[in-house]
């Protein structure tokens, strides 16, 4: 018997399963025929149990034996000890996964040599992106939900620990949203140039103070430009001088020396990889939340992130990438952490002069705006203001707000 299977706890399951109607009950939720290989008799018996379980059949174990077409291949399952069934299907399901795992690593040793690298690692990371979601949780009583919020909503009220929530520093904008949340996909929408950029390298610098690590994939630029942007910010060195070091003066190397040290400090990296796909960011997710416990991840842009049609995807640009923006939002939520995403208004929004954007304008991403809990769409209405339009706040109200802007250090305050 391979090591990555149980003969014991899968005659288990299958004992439970033919028995009784509500012990399958129990595990329908994560019971699938792929989980049992220890025996020949387990991999004909499993699938045609799960699907009279599934559609409410009558299981007889003699006509189910006869159905088989194996006199006394069910002598041995119904023999053995049923035990916490859900306790065992789940070890099931993990020793599944480390057989997937297994098989995965197998074929990478046997195709490395016959396909390119970047061919490997798209197909190989959607597979293990797929095993990372194979897992479902059994549904809950509302009641019960309901009470878990009664407890957050209590500890708040006492000042005790309570639900993870970022600040964004930007006091009007926590009022409306109450800071970045694990899972709850923030996107922030602009035409180019606008501002985007320097309010969530604003919000990072805010979010990291706090203590809360910070990853930025900034693909629309590089990471020195975030570099000069925090600079001007940080040490208020006027931003054309980031531009020629000769133009310093000493009272800008004074101001700019100590953020040496204390920049450093901040939990704040950028990955500035271009022509990368979704999957490839995701992948960066995981292993940026394991080696550095990474809470709130910023996507810059969205029209950055190549996109490969995979089988399955419609055509329309809209669609994929409302799947961009889907599996993003996802991957923050398997690690619990925040994602925000920088997005594109179209060129229509600069025809209406002087009015403010509105969902319609989100560039080539109807399906962005369903994929979201927040929407921010911002645009300027004075020379030293960053307006936002709040247009969608699932989760609070909806309303506009105004930001002083200082185009001098690129900076955003609230």
């Amino acid at each position: 018997m391979r090591p990555d299977t149980s003969i014991d706890l899968e005659r288990s399951v299958l004992c439970s399963m033919i028995l009784d109607q509500d012990l399958f009950d129990e595990i329908a939720d994560i019971v699938r025929p792929e989980l049992f290989a220890a025996a020949p008799a387990h991999l004909a018996v499993a699938p045609l149990l799960i699907a009279r379980r599934r559609a409410h059949q009558v299981v007889d174990p003699v006509l189910l034996s006869k159905d088989l077409g194996t006199p006394g291949i069910l002598t041995e399952i119904l023999a053995s000890d049923r035990g916490d069934v859900r306790a065992h299907t789940e070890a099931l399901a993990d020793l599944w996964v480390r057989r997937e795992l297994v098989g995965i690593a197998r074929e990478i040793q046997r195709q490395a040599g016959n396909e390119p690298s970047r061919a490997l690692l798209d197909r190989y990371a959607a597979r293990l992106a797929a095993l990372e979601h194979s897992r479902h949780c059994p549904s809950r009583l509302l009641g019960d939900v309901m009470a878990d919020r009664l407890n957050e909503l209590e500890a708040q009220w006492r000042g005790e620990a309570v639900r993870e929530v970022f600040p964004t520093g930007l006091s009007v904008l926590d009022n409306l949203v109450g800071g970045l949340r694990p899972g709850h996909l923030f996107t922030i929408a602009a035409r180019p140039g606008v501002g985007k950029t320097a309010l969530v390298s604003t919000i990072a610098d805010h979010v990291a103070r706090a203590g809360f690590p910070v990853t930025i994939f900034q693909l629309e630029d590089y990471a020195d430009a975030l570099a000069d942007r925090a600079i001007s910010r940080r040490a208020r060195i006027p931003s054309p001088l980031l531009r020629d070091g000769r133009r310093w003066k000493d009272e800008h190397w004074q101001r700019a020396t100590p953020l040496l040290a204390a920049g450093a400090n901040l939990p704040i990296r950028v990955d500035d990889a271009h022509g990368r796909t979704i999957l490839d960011i995701a992948a960066a997710i995981r292993r940026d939340a394991r080696e550095h416990r990474t809470r709130v991840f910023v996507l810059d842009n969205l029209a950055e992130v190549v996109l490969r049609r995979a089988e399955g995807f419609e055509s329309r640009l809209d669609r994929e990438l409302g799947v961009v923006a889907r599996t993003f939002r996802d991957a923050a939520q398997a690690v619990g952490a925040a994602p925000v995403l920088c997005v594109h208004l179209n060129r229509e929004l600069e025809r209406r002069e002087g009015q403010e954007p509105r969902l319609s304008d989100l560039k080539n991403s109807g399906d962005v705006e369903d994929a979201s809990h927040v929407v921010a769409m911002l645009y300027r209405t004075g020379p030293r203001d960053l307006s936002i339009n709040l247009a969608k706040n699932r989760n609070g109200p909806t309303g506009r707000l105004v930001l002083h802007w200082d185009p001098d250090f690129m900076a955003v305050e609230g």
